[in-house]
């Protein structure tokens, strides 16, 4: 996103709870950073509207930096931003990837005890902190039509200050898998976070299933979470350990590698209004190399695979049903979908995204009034 904003003659600032690593070395002239707390994460850095500490460093930021458009990716702090600056002409866009109140339900440290528990369900906190952000801000990014469709209902925003924006790779990033000879072992590859909003628990049982039918195969998992260890467990339960490789972290670089390396793509998750409210990135990463992907029917990614053809969808998110879509793709013979997932490519991609993004923000201004 900051790249398309500098290749617009724009500058941005970004403001991060803590600085990694590397993130100082990525500033430029028309592209910095700003950390809250630049000796690391504490408590008293966390991302709320009712923290001093960011209302102070957000609006000392907006002072100095004098911005024309602000983004706020925290659903917690949107609608500190709005108020800050309600008396200026600086329109506000809350970029939403997912169902926040539901991501948060199913987190393991948001169910880790009572309190929480009371806080977050019984209270219904983030959907009160969802609500009140919606209500203030000026536009919203998603990611899937369905999440427009649900906001417009639920708190009645306008869908004209709502953009679809799919978080796409770029063109031409890695290369096509189509060409390349298929693997004696056939290999699944699932990358990104290893957590419970996205539990692979399902697909570990559908594994289980077909290795005990005798099927050979493999699967890479590229990533790390609050669940890996659980995960670990369980497939040593399930004497399945030697055939599931988990990778750990991993760079852009390495992920290109494994992704081509792998022959299947696949996204396994339950279905939970969390994951029928957001399109999951990889699965555009998956398409920018050709490969055919399993999913199960979460209801935006199951209509782009069908509609592309692409894929498999699997009847349900249960393990027999996510294995026997599985088995289908590994006895089919997957040409025509290599094809159909490369040609999707050429339709989500972020060059595409990034000129509708663009014109979205070009024709945004300030309401007039705010519910």
């Amino acid at each position: 996103m900051f790249q398309t904003f500098k290749e617009n003659g724009a500058k941005a600032r970004l403001l991060v709870r803590s600085f990694s690593d590397n993130i100082e070395a990525e500033s430029d002239e028309d592209f910095e950073f700003r950390a809250l707390d630049s000796s690391g994460r504490s408590w008293q850095s966390t991302p709320l509207d009712m923290n001093p500490k960011w209302k102070k460093f957000i609006a000392q930021n907006i002072k100095e930096f004098n911005p024309d458009l602000i983004i706020v990716r925290e659903m917690f702090l949107s609608s500190l931003v709005a108020d800050l600056v309600k008396d200026t002409n600086i329109p506000v866009l809350m970029d939403m990837a997912e169902n926040y109140p539901a991501a948060m339900k199913s987190w393991k440290k948001y169910n880790s005890s009572a309190l929480k528990k009371f806080i977050i369900h019984t209270l219904n906190f983030p959907f009160r902190k969802e609500k009140k952000a919606v209500g203030k801000v000026d536009g919203i990014i998603v990611v899937c039509k369905e999440q427009i469709e649900r906001l417009a209902q639920e708190y009645q925003f306008d869908k004209d200050r709502i953009v679809c924006i799919y978080n796409s790779p770029t063109k031409d990033l890695h290369p096509s898998v189509c060409d390349k000879e298929p693997n004696e072992t056939p290999i699944f590859i699932h990358h990104g976070m290893l957590t419970s909003e996205k539990s692979l628990t399902s697909f570990f049982h559908a594994c289980k299933i077909l290795f005990d039918k005798g099927l050979n195969f493999e699967v890479i998992l590229p990533g790390f979470g609050d669940c890996e260890e659980d995960y670990k467990k369980l497939c040593d339960e399930l004497g399945i350990y030697h055939h599931i490789i988990f990778y750990g972290e991993y760079s852009g670089e390495e992920l290109g590698e494994l992704l081509y390396e792998a022959d299947y793509g696949i996204i396994p998750y339950e279905l939970n209004d969390f994951n029928d409210y957001t399109i999951h990135n990889k699965l555009f990463e998956y398409f920018a190399l050709g490969l055919p992907v399993v999913v199960t029917p979460m209801i935006p990614t199951a209509r782009i695979v069908e509609s592309t053809g692409s894929g498999i969808v699997a009847k349900s998110a249960a393990p027999i049903d996510i294995a026997e879509a599985m088995e289908k793709m590994l006895i089919a013979d997957t040409n025509d979908m290599m094809e159909a997932s490369l040609k999707a490519h050429s339709t989500y991609n972020w060059e595409v995204e990034a000129e509708r993004l663009m014109n979205f923000i070009n024709k945004l201004e300030k309401r007039n009034a705010r519910s």
